[in-house]
């Protein structure tokens, strides 16, 4: 299997797990996989008594052949990623490009 689809699948196949476990009325997951960005968002909807809830728990993003972790809010979405066959190596964090400019008062 191509490479790329070999991430596309591990991460979509792992986030639509992790959606069919959380079962917390009336909060949904929603695993959003968007293969033509390479965008791959795990969301909770809903609302909460008298409050709207809309969290991102997870965003993964393919770049450069590499799973780029923007946000885990899980334990356990790294090792199941791994569980599927990929390696350490396949996974990065963001790194800044440079440093951020100070806030001028």
């Amino acid at each position: 299997m191509d490479r790329l689809l070999t991430l596309r699948s591990a991460i979509a196949a792992t986030l639509r797990e992790y959606a069919q476990l959380q079962h917390r009325q009336p909060i949904e997951t929603i695993a959003l996989c968007d293969p033509a960005t390479d965008n791959y968002l795990l969301v909770n909807v809903g609302w909460q008594q008298d409050r709207r809830v809309h969290d991102i728990v997870a965003h993964l993003r393919i770049v450069d052949g590499k799973i780029q972790v923007e946000w885990n809010g899980t334990d356990t979405l790294i090792d199941d990623l791994l569980d599927r066959g990929l390696s350490e190596s396949d996974l990065t964090v963001p790194q800044p490009v440079q440093p951020l400019p100070a806030i001028s008062k």
